[in-house]
Parts: structure tokens; C-alpha cells; sequence
């Protein structure tokens, strides 16, 4: 092609000085869509519909949970459940405390490390949902020691889980009958 009296290969733009920004092809060419991802089997995404309260508001609210509001507070974990989460809670109630020895329980208050250990036993760092639980798997909780959890009945150890799937702004509460 002729212009200006000389001769243009196809990748010269007439007339173009040497500092001109560089002129991309109106066609792109085509790109493969990246797969999608799946999460990691094994975790579950934080659900979009929480409630608006934490956990420590739920255990606040609830008279069955008077005694697990105490305890928490001895041990400086209250505050700790209405913070930043992803957290799972297996909530003792009280008629749970209530079964356990009274020798236990005022030995558990007596010993603030193992009041702490106890309770931080009940808590996972993660969000764990009823549709999560697989049977008889081992799910590590915050203290280290693993719980198991049962999908028939449904339970963590040899408590069961009575009301599941009580969301809160930074986790899950599951009701338990018993202290495991």
C-alpha cells in the first residue's frame, strides 16, 4: 500500500511519530473461562444469613445457659465469644451442668486452667454446621482434643445435640444435653 509516496508494511500506521501510545486490535482474542472453585470439602463457607447477634449474645439471652454464662465469665471467655468469629459452640445446658457431680463442677471452679481447658473443649475454631457433620469423624477444638461428631443421633461425643444451627454473627451455636 502507497502512502506519502513510500511504501507501509502491515504493521506501520501512517503518519504515527515514534512516541504515539500503541493502538491494540479492536478483536481480543479469545481465553478459556477459568473452572470454577469448589471449597475445600471439608469447610464451610461462613452462611450469608447470620443472626445478628454473637455468640455471646445468644448464651447471654438464654436462661438455659445461665451456668455456661458464668463459667465463661470466670474464665475470661465471654468476651472472647462476642468478638471477631467463625466460631462453633457446643452449648451445654444448664440442666447439662446440673447432671454433671457437684464435686466437678466446684472442682472445675476452683481451677481456673481447667475450667478453661473444659470450656474452650466445646468450641471449634470454624464454622460447623448440622449439614457439616460427618459420622464419626474427629474435628480438633480450640483446647487441641478432638471431639467426634455423629450424624444418627445427632451428637458430638456422647452428647447429643438438641437444637442445631443457631447462627450468630461470628458463628454457630449447637445445644448439647449433656457436658461431653
Amino acid at each position: 500500500m502507497m502512502m506519502g509516496g513510500g511504501m507501509m508494511t502491515g504493521g506501520e500506521l501512517p503518519f504515527c511519530p515514534a512516541d504515539a501510545p500503541t493502538i491494540f486490535p479492536t478483536a481480543l482474542p479469545s481465553f478459556t473461562p477459568l473452572p470454577t472453585v469448589t471449597p475445600f470439602p471439608s469447610v464451610t463457607p461462613f452462611p450469608t444469613t447470620v443472626g445478628s447477634e454473637t455468640i455471646a449474645d445468644i448464651v447471654i439471652g438464654n436462661p438455659d445457659f445461665s451456668i455456661l454464662e458464668d463459667l465463661l465469665t470466670q474464665a475470661g471467655l465471654l468476651n472472647v465469644l462476642d468478638g471477631d468469629g467463625g466460631f462453633t459452640v457446643f452449648a451445654p445446658t444448664n440442666d447439662a451442668f446440673n447432671a454433671l457431680d457437684p464435686a466437678t463442677l466446684a472442682a472445675l471452679q476452683a481451677d481456673p486452667n481447667l475450667l478453661r481447658s473444659v470450656l474452650l473443649y466445646h468450641v471449634l475454631d470454624g464454622v460447623l454446621l448440622s449439614t457439616d457433620f460427618v459420622n464419626g469423624a474427629t474435628v480438633p477444638t480450640v483446647n487441641g482434643a478432638p471431639v467426634t461428631t455423629f450424624t444418627n443421633p445427632f451428637s458430638v461425643n456422647d452428647a447429643g445435640i438438641i437444637d442445631a444451627d443457631n447462627l450468630a454473627s461470628n458463628g454457630v451455636v449447637h445445644v448439647l444435653d449433656a457436658v461431653s
